[in-house]
């Protein structure tokens, strides 16, 4: 193969994998309190990171949460991956729901499953 060609093929490949990657959009919280309002659309991932963490409005992708307390009353079209003391799912899922925590309340409209490693279920 001409060296040419090989960086025509090189350059493709990269390109293949460097544009559904740029694709994904995710974002990043961290703070003491992390709050997504009523109105407000996370288009892609939301990462968050905090002593409270709510979510009132939309996540389009996948939520990943860690926190002292976690409510969720808004609307997360992917997977709920979070680790918290205590963990109100109240909105509605669109995917799997997988908690570690002490304190775990689910009232809400799940698409798919749940995995709960927890002590204590209401």
């Amino acid at each position: 193969m001409s060296k040419k060609k090989f960086s025509l093929v090189f350059a493709v490949a990269v390109a293949m994998v460097m544009v559904p990657a740029a694709a994904f959009a995710f974002e990043v919280k961290k703070g003491n309190n992390i709050y997504v309002g009523e109105n407000e659309t996370i288009a892609g991932n939301l990462y968050a990171a905090g002593v409270n963490v709510i979510i009132d409005g939309q996540i389009t992708g996948d939520l990943f949460c860690a926190g002292q307390s976690v409510t969720i009353n808004g609307e997360v079209g992917g997977d709920i991956f979070c680790a918290s003391s205590a963990v109100a799912i109240n909105g509605k899922v669109g995917g799997s729901v997988r908690v570690a925590a002490s304190e775990l309340s689910i009232n809400c409209v799940l698409v798919k499953t749940i995995k709960n490693y927890q002590n204590n279920k209401t």
